[in-house]
């Protein structure tokens, strides 16, 4: 008899914790897909600034076989151009901390601080040009 409630009791913990493996599940899952949904924001900012460094500097972009930007030439001593420039770096630098670096892993999270630096270097070197 003993061993007929023993197995109710283990029958019954099992009934009761069934419904938290889809639980855990869905958690692990919202959580994959926020790590996923991080990943292809940081993809998209990091894409985006790539064709928008390739329109500033049309000699880079023909420099890499891309023959868009062949009818431009810019002045990258000008005001005009400097000033382009730094709006951009402002502007993804604003974007890559947009992005949560706690979502992100290996690659990505190594993308993310290389990027980061990256533009807060150029504005830098802008700044001190300025002077």
């Amino acid at each position: 008899m003993r061993h007929i409630s023993t197995m109710a009791a283990v029958l019954a913990v099992a009934l009761v914790s069934s419904p938290l493996v889809p639980i855990t599940a869905a958690a692990d899952t919202t959580v994959a897909d926020a790590h996923a949904a991080e990943s292809r924001k940081l993809s998209e900012i990091v894409e985006g600034y790539f064709e928008e460094v390739l329109k500033l500097n049309p000699l880079l972009a023909t420099s890499i076989g891309d023959p868009r930007y062949n009818d431009r030439f810019e002045v990258t001593i000008s005001p005009e151009w400097r000033a382009r420039s730094e709006r951009l770096q402002r502007d993804y630098l604003e974007r890559i901390r947009t992005v949560d670096p706690t979502l992100l892993t290996g690659q990505d999270a190594l993308t993310r601080e290389i990027f980061r630096t990256g533009r807060e270097r150029d504005l830098e070197a802008s700044a001190s040009q300025a002077t």
